[in-house]
Parts: structure tokens; sequence; C-alpha cells
């Protein structure tokens, strides 16, 4: 028998309803903002996470992004970046970062650049305005 997965796109990503939040899964407090916490789930199940915060009036970093062991290599830490870099840009981002350093091919495919401001190294994805 062939094991059928889901399509990311089939996938919803959404900001989870107050009794949804993934408080374990992205070490959330009780008190944690939800403004850029987004859920990824088929149906009722939970199948990864992101959370996002604003730097500045331009700038977003991605700081967590989880899919659980069982989903990986089905698309779907690439369908949650997309929807960040989608989430960034709406809310008037520029820029989205991130120090994902084990997923380095993956955020080079997306666009991601490495840029190095003063000690620290990270992933820079740029918006370009059409």
């Amino acid at each position: 028998m062939i094991k059928r997965y889901p399509r990311p796109a089939s996938v919803e990503v959404y900001r989870p309803y107050d009794e949804q939040v993934p408080t374990e899964l992205l070490d959330l407090t009780p008190d944690s903002p939800l403004d850029y916490v987004r859920v990824a789930k088929l149906g009722d199940t939970l199948l990864g996470a992101y959370e996002m915060v604003r730097l500045d009036q331009f700038r977003f970093k991605l700081i967590k992004l989880i899919v659980l062991p069982q989903y990986r290599g089905r698309g779907i830490g690439v369908w949650l970046i997309k929807h960040a870099q989608a989430l960034a840009e709406s809310k008037g981002g520029m820029t989205l970062e991130c120090e994902f350093d084990g997923i380095a091919p993956l955020l080079e495919t997306l666009g991601f650049k490495v840029s190095a401001d003063g000690a620290e190294l990270a992933w820079r994805f740029t918006v370009t305005p059409e």
C-alpha cells in the first residue's frame, strides 16, 4: 500500500484560537503575544507552527519554526516559511530574518541570503515590491 501524504496546499495555516495555542511546542508562556504565532493543521491534526516577532517598522524575525517529526519531509516547513514571508509583507515588512543554520539549503531556495550584521550572522529575505 502506498502511503499518501497531504499536499501542503491542503494544510491550513492560521493564528491559533486561545484553546489551540501550541504552548509546549513553541515554548510559549500563557501571556505570550500571539500576533505572529501561526499553526499548521490538517483537520484537527497539528502538523507544525511558527513564531515571528516584529523588530521594527520594516523588519521581522522568524524565531521558531517547528514541524512535528512524523510530518517532516513533506513540504510543510516550506509552506510555513512562505506563510511567514507573506505575513511579514502584509504587515509592511521589508525583510524577514532568521538564524536557522540547519536548513541553509532550504532557506537559499526560498530567497534568503546570508547577512552579517556586526558579529551576528543571520539569514535575511528581502521583499521585492512589484
